[in-house]
């Protein structure tokens, strides 16, 4: 479990700031009427994220060649649904929450959606930086 003091307090203060936070890439308008303003969530901050699932690899001796791949109900402060660790590319975290306001379907569909996109970037990506090269820059998903 990734401690309180790696999470960061995130303010969203109206219906516009939202829509760019958690909308703007969706279509749908599932739940956006019923919210109140000003919004607060807490979301994790990637340089410490990532440190702390490598010390979970560590301390569960989980080899380096084995993805070790975290669900979190937390936020991010990139707001990303997915990412791998940089560095250690078999580390990496999944936000599992907020998927009702994307889209119209269970949300452990989309969760495993991002397991299998981690796992096939990892393997058909040589680095980070080539990912980050030949994918979008936005989410368009």
């Amino acid at each position: 479990m990734i401690p309180e003091d790696l999470q960061s307090d995130q303010e969203i203060p109206n219906k516009e700031a939202f829509e760019k936070i958690i909308f703007n890439y969706s279509t749908s308008d599932l739940s956006r009427e019923n919210l109140i303003f000003p919004q607060r969530r807490v979301a994790f901050r990637w340089r410490d994220l990532f440190p702390e699932l490598q010390e979970e690899r560590t301390s569960l001796r989980i080899p380096e060649g084995e993805f070790l791949i975290l669900l979190t109900p937390t936020a991010n402060i990139k707001n990303w649904f997915a990412a791998l660790d940089e560095n250690r590319p078999f580390n990496g975290f999944i936000h599992t929450s907020d998927w009702e306001n994307l889209i119209n379907c269970d949300p452990a569909l989309a969760v495993a959606f991002e397991v299998v996109a981690l796992i096939l970037q990892k393997n058909i990506f040589k680095s980070y930086a080539e990912t980050i090269r030949l994918t979008h820059e936005r989410a368009i998903g």
